[in-house]
Order: structure tokens, then sequence, then C-alpha cells
């Protein structure tokens, strides 16, 4: 529901239901509820799937809201900035810790409060509304505001006991390739062997051979987890880092109590007032000063093609839904964002603005270009003129020959 209406990317307020003013972090990054509509108060959206959301706040790149030792604090992006919205009847939302430290609270004087004595009431409740002039045009058909429904009655919820789900059976390996030889059966193994565990310390040569020396190559493994859900990793064979997948992940699906619900009559509520809908429109470019973040993509016109810049840092154009056809090779750099330039360079940053990848293409061509994820499923860089001036080579859908850099065409 919170992805719907805020979906990744989009800039909004948080205000109080206890001080009625906005979530905000002063340039001492302390907490209050007394911010108004400017950038310490206003809160960029990164939806981390399954559910989790981080917020990062417009004035300062990098400082994302965390709950750490049941106090609010600005965090860098690990596991203490993983929020829950939980949406309320009323059509508020508290936000509760990921790691279970309580919620986001603020009392009525606009003090913050302490996570741990936080709950639902008004202190952990907020507004959630889009900063002005941000909003993009919605695609999506005028809403069908249905009747109300008042408030509920007073029935007692029922008694069911827990129910005693079975755990899960355990995923297993699809398809595992490296460059151009199928590991499938030894990934499988692999894990087999370690509990369901896939961990790779070292480079994967090592492990399976070298089927093409001197070129930069990709371990792409397709899998089902415990929970039937049907992921995939990719990753390039350059970095001495841990890299693991758990194939027993969502295991144990214990079904819900049988109690029977209370009795109580529905209010009499009046008719809902039906707003329009949210649809936003596909991106398939970045114009001059334009970035992706983390999670985001560009998708071909025809929906074939999309390339998405990966919670890992790499930068990767897939095919057909999940077959990697070229990577920037950049997991693991510490990037947090793809920038196309004015300069017609294609920039991957950190959030300390220190560059860790570039396409080369600096000052090529007429500045003031564009990048754009083709029908032919070519990710392309184009001059100010319309002249192409770098691209992934992967024309046709086909596997890139020059993973990580890419390649100049001027």
């Amino acid at each position: 529901m919170f992805a719907q209406q805020f979906p990744n990317g989009a800039m909004i307020h948080l205000t109080s239901v206890a001080c009625n003013g906005n979530l905000c972090c002063d340039q001492a990054n302390q907490f209050n509820g007394k911010g108004q509509t400017g950038p310490w108060a206003t809160w960029r959206v990164h939806n981390q799937g399954q559910g989790f959301i981080r917020l990062e706040r417009e004035q300062g790149q990098g400082c994302f809201l965390a709950i750490n030792n049941n106090m609010l604090c600005v965090g860098q992006g690990g596991p203490f900035c993983n929020l829950i919205p939980e949406p309320l009847p009323n059509g508020t939302f508290c936000f509760a810790a990921q790691t279970g430290q309580g919620r986001v609270g603020i009392m009525e004087g606009g003090q913050a409060k302490p996570a741990n004595q936080t709950g639902q009431g008004i202190h952990g409740q907020f507004r959630v509304v889009h900063k002005a002039g941000m909003g993009m045009p919605g695609m999506g058909q005028p809403g069908m505001g249905m009747p109300g429904m008042g408030q509920p009655g007073m029935g007692m919820p029922g008694m069911g006991q827990p129910g005693m789900g079975m755990p899960g059976q355990g995923g297993m390996v699809l398809k595992a390739q490296y460059h151009n030889l199928d590991v499938t059966q030894r990934v499988q193994q692999m894990a087999n062997q370690n509990g369901g565990m896939i961990r790779f310390a070292q480079n994967y040569h090592l492990l399976f051979g070298d089927p093409a020396p001197g070129v930069a190559k990709m371990m792409t493994i397709q899998y089902r987890n415990a929970a039937g859900q049907v992921l995939q990793e990719a990753h390039g064979d350059f970095q001495h880092q841990m890299f693991q997948i758990n194939l027993n992940a969502g295991a144990g699906m214990g079904m819900p109590g049988m109690g029977q619900p209370g009795m109580g009559m529905p209010g009499m509520g009046m008719p809902g007032m039906g707003m329009p809908g949210m649809g936003m429109p596909v991106k398939s470019h970045l114009m001059v000063n334009e970035s992706l973040q983390m999670g985001a993509k560009l998708t071909s016109p025809n929906g074939r093609f999309h390339a998405t810049y990966q919670q890992d840092g790499n930068f990767v154009v897939y095919a057909n839904g999940n077959q990697a056809i070229w990577a920037s090779m950049s997991n693991g750099k510490g990037g947090n964002r793809i920038q196309m330039q004015a300069d017609n360079n294609l920039v991957i940053y950190t959030a300390q603005n220190q560059a860790v990848w570039n396409s080369g293409s600096c000052n090529k061509g007429m500045g003031g270009g564009k990048c754009q994820m083709q029908d032919d499923g070519n990710f392309v860089l184009y001059d100010g003129a319309n002249r192409a001036v770098w691209c992934t080579r992967t024309d046709n859908g086909q596997k890139s020959p020059h993973f990580g850099p890419g390649q100049l065409l001027m």
C-alpha cells in the first residue's frame, strides 16, 4: 500500500499527529517534530522490497532515518535504516524498525520519543504527503470511491489458536551460469553440502575454471527459495568479497488460527470520495543531471529490456526480465547512484560524491545529451545532436563482449 502511494524516489513530508509539525532532522542530526517544508524536513523514499523502506533526508545525501539503541538517529543505509510502514484505519502510518527496536515517535511538544516507548498511538502516527511540486502526473484511471463504513462495531475478536504450519521444504538452484559455462549442478551440490547456503569468498574461476582468460565475466544464479519465490543474483568475477544466497529463506508457513470474528454491527459512514489514480509513467531514459537511485530502473518502451541500478552498486542490463546481458562490474565499490552529466559522461558516485565508475565519454560530441534503454536491447548514450557516443553493445538482446567499460562510438 505504501509503495503504491509513494513509489521509489518520491519526496515526502511526515506530519506528526501528536504535534502537527513535520518530522525534521536538523544540522546537528537531532530529530524533532517542528519542521516545515524545507530540505531538513523532506525525505526521499527508497523502497527495499519485502515491505521495507528507507527514508533519506533531502539535505545531505546518504543521511537516512534510523533507529538504534531505541533512539532516532542518522544512519548511512545499513539495517538500522530499514523501516516497515504500517497503515492505520485513520489514513496515517506508523514506521516500525525492522530490527524490532520500536517505532518512530514524536511527543506533543515536538520532542523525539524513545522508539521502544512508541506504539501505534498518536505519538507514532504520521500523515504522509508528497512534497509540493514533486508529484509526477498520474496515469491511472480516476478512483471509484466506495461508500464509507463508519466506525467498526464492538465485537470481540475470535480466540483461534495459531496454526501449526510445517517448515518449508528448502529452495533449489534453477540455473547457474558462469560466463558461457552451465554450472547449475555444481552450485546445487555446494548448497546441499552447506545446509542450503551458497557461499563464494574467492574469484569464481578458481572453482569453475577460466572459460575466457583476460575477459571480465559474470556469475548469474537463478533460484527458488523455500517460500516459492523465483529470484536471481548477478555478480562480477573480480571481487574478493563474500557473496552468499540462502535457499532456505522463507521456510515455515504456519496457518492462522480459526477463531470466529466478533459480531459488531457496521457503522453508518458517509460515501467515500474517490481520488484520481496515481499511476506513474514508465521511464526509459535519463536526461542531463538526472540520476537513478539504488533499486530504480529504466525500461525499454516495448517492456522487453531494462537497465537496473542494483542494491549492490552494479548497473546491469537485463533481457526478458532476468537474463543479464551487460554489467558495469561496479558492485561492492560503495556507489549509491548513477548520473547522466552535461559533459556526456555517465558516472556512478558514492554518497561522498566520489566517482567509482564512468562510461569514459566525457566531452565526447555536443553536450546536453541523454542515455536511453532502447527497444532493441542496446543501452545507448547520445550527445546533444542525437549522435551515438557510447553503448553497452547489447543489440538485439545479445550478451555484450564489453562487460565493465562498454564501448565508445566516437
